[in-house]
């Protein structure tokens, strides 16, 4: 098990990626403070909660925007000025 990490199953995948990519994957984990392996998970993990979202993307949408006010749902008339 890897030290610091939550007790996750881990496979080793070995990517090929262009000297730029490793290059700015690099400088990221440095200035984090942060292992480079920590810093592609999360490059990872964040790509796959995109490209893995309702496949209907107008469901996308919800909650994207915000009214500032917290009760839009039960007073969107009046927030939006439609009757």
């Amino acid at each position: 098990m890897l030290e610091g990490v939550d007790r996750v199953s881990y496979v080793r995948k070995q990517p090929y990626l262009s000297s730029a990519q490793e290059q700015a994957w690099q400088r990221l984990a440095r200035a984090e403070g942060r292992s480079e392996a920590d810093v592609i998970r999360e490059a990872l993990g964040e790509y796959l909660q995109r490209r893995t979202r309702s496949s209907h993307p107008f469901l996308d949408l919800i909650g994207m925007v915000r009214s500032g006010a917290g009760t839009g749902s039960a007073h969107h008339d009046d927030i939006y000025d439609r009757q």
